[in-house]
């Protein structure tokens, strides 16, 4: 899994996701961190990611959004990002129990992880489908463009 990764900066946290007390600490220093500036860490956060600066930085709005959406995951301190670290690792069950159709919507220049791993969840599910957005990151969902042909997939399942 590590292996899909590609943001750097998350790869020691899955190296040490077996310790819950070690990542709960890093993510702890991490919120205290992007608590100090929002608006600093929004923009060191699009440095890392760039092929999502653009979504984070285009629009006042939007800025705005990752800001408080930022802000507000930080205020729960660690919690809020290492029940999504964990989440990544066992679900409890396999994907070919899934019996559900399900749409697996993915930019093709995240940067955050590879674009192999929502392709080999995609097909892993029994009734999976996978949509590739060219040149989306990993927030790439957030465009407006896509945002609509997202919820078209949701009306039309």
């Amino acid at each position: 899994m590590t292996r899909l990764v590609r943001m750097k900066d998350l790869k020691p946290l899955i190296m040490i996701r077996r310790l819950p007390p070690l990542v709960r600490w890093a993510e702890r220093a991490e919120a205290k961190r992007a608590l100090k500036d929002i608006s600093a860490y929004v923009e060191s956060v699009s440095e890392v990611l760039p092929h999502d600066a653009d979504t984070f930085l285009r629009d006042p709005a939007q800025r705005a959004m990752f800001e408080q959406n930022f802000e507000q995951g930080y205020h729960q301190v660690e919690e809020g990002v290492f029940e999504m670290t964990m989440a990544a690792w066992d679900w409890g069950f396999g994907l070919a129990d899934v019996k559900q159709c399900v749409d697996v919507f993915y930019g093709d220049a995240d940067d955050i992880i590879s674009p192999e791993m929502p392709k080999t969840v995609a097909e892993a599910l029994p009734r999976g489908q996978g949509h590739v957005w060219p040149g989306a990151g990993h927030y790439g969902f957030v465009d407006r463009d896509r945002w609509v042909q997202f919820l078209g997939a949701v009306v039309h399942a």
